[in-house]
């Protein structure tokens, strides 16, 4: 049932393929390991990448934005007992804009390899992002 779910939530979440530069070797940006249940996830195993633009976020600024070039690079996979098991999926976001608009300057993406090819995913601002402390992010990662 929960591989089914899990198929069915991506399916609702795909939408055209993005012509976007893939980000490369995203695995030497910063890292930060999370798990256990979330929204969106379940019970998951997530290793999310930031690139050296997502580090500037400035908590001083009002409104509060992430710069033009902030990749973050989230890979899903399943819980192994608080280790990363088989990879669900490759989720990015990447902030290209100001923060207006329906995603506040963010294009959500999703793939199943790394630098493969990405679809878009409005449902993730929609469902989840949209309520993020952090400017559409979970997490700070200037720290």
């Amino acid at each position: 049932m929960r591989i089914t779910l899990s198929c069915v939530l991506v399916a609702a979440c795909s939408g055209d393929v993005l012509d976007l530069p893939p980000p490369g070797e995203y695995t030497q940006w910063k890292r930060i390991d999370t798990w256990g249940t979330t929204p969106g996830h379940g019970d998951s195993y997530r290793i999310i990448y930031a690139n050296e633009p997502a580090t500037q976020l400035d908590l001083g600024l009002s409104p509060l934005a992430f710069p033009d070039g902030t990749i973050l690079v989230k890979e899903v996979y399943d819980n192994a007992s608080n280790t990363p098991g088989r990879l669900r999926v490759i989720e990015l976001a990447r902030r290209i804009g100001p923060a207006s608009g329906q995603q506040a300057g963010w294009v959500f993406s999703a793939t199943s390899t790394p630098n493969g090819d990405e679809t878009e995913q409005t449902f993730c601002w929609r469902r989840c992002h949209v309520a993020a402390p952090l400017a559409g992010a979970w997490f700070d990662y200037s720290k």
